[in-house]
């Protein structure tokens, strides 16, 4: 979780440098969310709800035979060409929001959280990641 907020803070820092539009794209994007709204502390059990049922929903079932492989390599090519493909369902399922950028970002995070699924051959890693990464970059310090 450490390693994936780390890089998400340093990549956004390294990105909006190299495209000026990019942090007002993010703003706008904190708006479709309406982060704003929320107390900090209803905001942190929404998020945490809400990752929790992406998970489940998204990396529970849909990656159990990729998750489940036996075998001494877990990440074969059917499993990685599946992580792949949920991941960009992921990603355009995010598109009703009107954000390109809340796509491109659910399908990157989709492929982290795909792997540590698979990985972890349970889906609590992803969750517990998924849930400590939206915590920080929603609620505990937003990217702008």
């Amino acid at each position: 979780a450490a390693a994936m907020i780390a890089s998400t803070y340093a990549l956004y820092a390294v990105s909006a440098s190299a495209f000026p539009a990019l942090r007002a794209a993010t703003a706008a994007l904190y708006d479709v969310l309406d982060a704003e709204g929320y107390r900090k502390v209803a905001l942190g059990a929404l998020v945490v709800t809400i990752s929790a049922c992406e998970e489940i929903v998204w990396r529970g079932r849909p990656l159990d035979r990729a998750a489940t492989h036996a075998g001494p390599r877990p990440l074969t090519r059917a499993a990685a060409a599946r992580i792949a493909s949920v991941a960009l369902l992921y990603g355009a399922s995010h598109l009703s929001s009107g954000s390109l950028l809340l796509a491109a970002v659910a399908t990157a995070c989709g492929l982290a959280w795909g792997l540590l699924r698979v990985l972890g051959r349970s889906l609590w890693p992803s969750m517990l990641v998924h849930a400590a990464w939206d915590l920080a970059v929603l609620v505990a310090h937003p990217l702008t």
